[in-house]
């Protein structure tokens, strides 16, 4: 039996990359995947990929209103969530004009990298605990990096964004 029969799971940026490999391994193991990204047409083409286990829905994880609307659907369809990955995040170096180091850092920027890196997960959590009441177990997983361990000199909104991420999984665990 797949490990993750029957699971309702949530993995936000996955049109690509680690999302996307969670997603399909996610849906070898059984569960009913639900890709979120704010690429559209890549993340159809990955639940096309997957087959009948996913489906696509736009997210921009920095937006209540998106997690709002994602999440009503999930309720209305599965009544449950049992697992959010909250995967979504940017460097900042190619999505910012930056600079990133602390000295010389754009405001812009860094308000950017939070608003995804942080506010994304944060919301995440918020809205997923409220469906995952229904659950009989449930889990969040949320992605940091090593860089909110060490930090990085020319990523220091990266890095604090990480670091912020570490702390809060605390704080909600």
């Amino acid at each position: 039996m797949p490990r993750l029969d029957g699971k309702i799971v949530l993995i936000t940026g996955a049109a690509r990359g680690i999302g996307q490999a969670i997603g399909e391994l996610f849906a070898t193991e059984g569960a009913t995947v639900i890709l979120s990204d704010i690429n559209d047409q890549l993340g159809k083409k990955v639940a096309l990929k997957i087959g009948a286990q996913a489906e696509y829905m736009r997210l921009d994880v920095s937006q209540e209103l998106d997690w709002e609307n994602v999440t009503n659907y999930i309720k209305t369809k599965y009544n449950r969530l049992d697992v959010v990955i909250n995967n979504a995040g940017i460097t900042g170096f190619f999505e910012t004009k930056g600079p990133h180091d602390p000295e010389n850092l754009d405001l812009e920027s860094w308000h950017k990298v939070h608003q995804i890196n942080q506010d994304g997960v944060a919301l995440g959590c918020k809205y997923g605990i409220r469906l995952m009441k229904n659950s009989n177990a449930a889990s969040i997983v949320n992605i940091s990096s090593r860089s909110g361990i060490v930090g990085i000199p020319a990523a220091s909104a990266y890095a604090s964004s990480k670091a912020a991420v570490r702390i809060h999984t605390k704080s909600v665990a």
